[in-house]
């Protein structure tokens, strides 16, 4: 409860280089079939994952269209708030 709390204030960001986005998606158990992008339900790739939002309990994926229009702290603010419900 109090990482969760610390996250909300303090996020922690990871960046992957292209090459290591099959390894990290392998190591985390994360299978992209029907997978899709939160901003605007596109669905997601290898080619177009642009952000991977996990909370240690929920993933969701913004395709790199999405994150080349829409600030990342904003965009993490929503998911936070998706999260809550």
């Amino acid at each position: 409860m109090i990482n969760k709390k610390i996250k909300e204030t303090i996020p922690a960001f990871n960046f992957i280089p292209q090459e290591s986005v099959v390894d990290y998606i392998r190591s985390h158990g994360i299978e992209l079939k029907d997978q899709r992008c939160y901003i605007c339900g596109r669905e997601i790739t290898l080619d177009n994952i642009g952000v991977i939002f996990d909370d240690g309990e929920h993933i969701l994926f913004v395709c790199n269209e999405c994150l080349q229009k829409h600030n990342i702290f904003t965009l993490y603010k929503k998911f936070l708030k998706q999260m809550k419900r």
